[in-house]
């Protein structure tokens, strides 16, 4: 009798640290979006072709169309152990359907990124949220 409820107790133990394991490893891999309250949707990307035109490209969707969003997009180069901005658009619209923008701008060698900074303001101009994002790195 006395193996029996041990080994039940294995079985239960083992049991209960697989489905702790399960979890941790779902929680980690699974689709993880952050979740804000009048963003609802930001991008922001670049590419830089062969002569170095850097195509630049970014956009903001708010939950609410009575809100406004505004998208300032900053493509930088990397200077040192830091990022300068080269260029810098700011284009503000609805927050639905939102503002989109895709800029071109030439540029020297060096790595680049874009940098998304999307803000929503309430209908009285009250900055409600904001949010940064920035691109991949592009080497050209």
């Amino acid at each position: 009798m006395r193996k029996i409820v041990c080994a039940l107790l294995a079985v239960l133990t083992i049991l209960t640290f697989s489905v702790k394991v399960l979890a941790a490893h779902s929680e980690l891999h699974g689709p993880i979006s952050p979740q804000f309250t009048h963003i609802s949707h930001v991008m922001a990307r670049l590419s830089i072709s062969a002569w170095g035109e850097a195509a630049c490209s970014g956009s903001v969707a708010l939950y609410s169309r009575s809100d406004t969003a505004t998208l300032i997009m900053e493509l930088q180069r990397r200077d040192g152990n830091g990022w300068s901005t080269v260029k810098s658009w700011t284009s503000s619209g609805p927050g639905l359907p939102g503002v989109y923008m895709d800029n071109y701008h030439w540029v020297v060698r060096g790595t680049y990124r874009v940098r998304c900074i999307a803000r929503a303001h309430s209908a009285s101009g009250v900055l409600l949220e904001e949010v940064s994002l920035l691109s991949h790195e592009v080497t050209h």
